[in-house]
């Protein structure tokens, strides 16, 4: 697990880099200041494309503090490229809970060369 001060959606930290090389869970301790993008890689040198084979999957979370005023993570990126997940029951997330901690769970299948299919879900811990 990796355990971060940063701030999602601060100047600097509007796209949160992931390296699933590293840890497959990540919490984020400070509050979010403004929605953020979440960028799946496997590191800063290496793409999560070269890192996982065509027909296989990995589990990621992303769990993000939030303040009194709520944000969210309002796009997902893969290298850099932006997916759109598949939302546990069909609905995207539009917002943050506020005064909680927001658990963003993952489930990416990579089906062919630079091609995925992402589950994901919010949940809300108060």
């Amino acid at each position: 697990m990796t355990v971060s001060g940063t701030t999602p959606g601060s100047t600097g930290n509007t796209t949160l880099q992931i390296d699933l090389a590293n840890s497959a869970v990540y919490y984020f301790t400070q509050s979010a200041t403004n929605n953020w993008t979440v960028n799946f890689r496997m590191s800063s040198t290496t793409f999560l494309n070269s890192g996982m084979g065509n027909n296989e999957s990995l589990s990621a979370v992303v769990l993000a503090t939030q303040g009194t005023a709520p944000y969210y993570a309002n796009l997902t990126q893969i290298d850099g490229v932006v997916v759109t997940p598949r939302w546990q029951d069909g609905i995207a997330p539009v917002a943050g809970n506020a005064s909680a901690i927001d658990v963003y769970n993952y489930t990416i299948i990579k089906t062919a060369n630079a091609t995925y299919t992402v589950l994901g879900s919010q949940s809300k811990f108060a």
